[in-house]
């Protein structure tokens, strides 16, 4: 996402990007389906890296 690239001198992200993408997004929907999304996409970002990872570990 642009914040999160905007925004990379922040450690461990602190929930700014999570923060900004929730108040964008419920601008356009409820705020819980907003968050609910936003977990989601993590969840399937951190499925990807793992699958990459176990990729990577076995070649």
């Amino acid at each position: 996402m642009v914040t999160g690239s905007l925004l990379f001198w922040i450690p461990f992200d602190l929930g700014v990007t999570s923060g900004v993408l929730v108040i964008i997004l419920s601008t356009m929907m409820p705020a819980p389906q907003a968050l609910l999304i936003l977990v989601i996409w993590r969840v399937w970002g951190m499925l990807v890296d793992l699958t990459w990872g176990a990729a990577g570990l076995t070649l």
